[in-house]
């Protein structure tokens, strides 16, 4: 009887440290059923993503950036919002806009709905929601495509160019030997030095966007804007020029050994004016500075030097 009645009183403890154990998941640790992550691709321009969570013990919903001065959490009246003070039940919308990419992402009791207007960067870009519950954070993260990249749609030239005359010089040494009894004389006319052209914009957003546009060039023995070309901006673009006209002739004294020296003179013109790019999607209207800078070389001379 007494071996029997050990056994109904552990079955008792049992029982109750059971009950007690469930209650105790039931009251504080009520877990949110949905996975820790949900990652998705939208579409940059014109897309839609709806995202059903569950609303009990939801303290705070947030977009996650390291710079957020483009995010704006709006209020049922259309009033901004401090994010980190913002209840799910204030608030009715995060909206993000920049000159590139603009989406928004409607709240309500149980969904989120993403709305991309477009993403007009050369790469999809991602955002991380951050819904944070009493014990757990829950992430969304949005993938959001590549739409279409900005149009530029007007170039206005400043007048003036500036130009410096011999902007830098560049050396070159060649060792020649004479073994003959005769002078040798030598041609020279083409030294293969290339220009360069880099056009930067004022304002970050424009970078590596690519324009088609009208650039200074050193033609007839002066500084012109020549014919379009296509450049990235904030890219150096190099091109190759055709040979001087002008030949100039070199003398090897017989029996020596002599460095022939090219010094290569380039002059530089710098362009300045402004340049108007639209979205494709939203038609917004986007108007940055900008300096280009064209550096070419105009002139050389070629000299003979007993080698040292």
């Amino acid at each position: 009887m007494r071996t029997l009645f050990l056994q109904l009183r552990l079955l008792s403890v049992c029982a109750t440290v059971c009950l007690l154990t469930a209650c105790n998941g039931d009251l504080f640790v009520d877990k949110v059923d949905i996975p820790p992550m949900t990652e998705v691709a939208i579409e940059g321009d014109g897309g839609e993503y709806h995202f059903p969570f569950p609303a009990k013990g939801l303290r705070q919903i947030s977009v996650d950036l390291f710079d957020d001065r483009n995010l704006t959490y709006l209020g049922h009246d259309g009033e901004e919002l401090d994010p980190k003070l913002a209840s799910p039940a204030d608030l009715v919308e995060i909206r993000y806009t920049s000159v590139l990419l603009s989406y928004s992402i409607q709240v309500k009791t149980n969904s989120l709905t993403v709305h991309t207007l477009e993403n007009a960067t050369s790469e999809a870009q991602q955002v991380t929601v951050r819904l944070s519950y009493d014990y757990e954070v829950k992430f969304l993260v949005l993938n959001i495509e590549a739409g279409k990249p900005l149009e530029m749609v007007r170039m206005e030239y400043d007048e003036r160019l500036e130009v410096t005359d011999r902007y830098k010089t560049e050396r070159m040494k060649t060792r020649f030997a004479n073994n003959t009894s005769q002078t040798q004389r030598m041609k020279s006319t083409n030294v293969g030095f290339q220009g360069v052209t880099l056009v930067t914009p004022a304002e970050q957003w424009a970078d590596y966007q690519n324009v088609c546009m009208t650039l200074p060039t050193y033609t007839e023995g002066k500084w012109m804007l020549g014919s379009a070309k296509d450049i990235q901006l904030k890219t150096s673009l190099y091109y190759n020029l055709k040979s001087w006209s002008e030949e100039k002739y070199v003398e090897i004294p017989p029996n020596s050994i002599v460095d022939i020296v090219t010094e290569v003179y380039f002059s530089k013109a710098v362009l300045h004016g402004q340049m108007t790019f639209r979205t494709s999607t939203s038609g917004r209207l986007h108007t940055t500075r900008f300096e280009a800078e064209t550096i070419e070389p105009v002139d050389y001379e070629v000299t003979v030097k007993n080698a040292e």
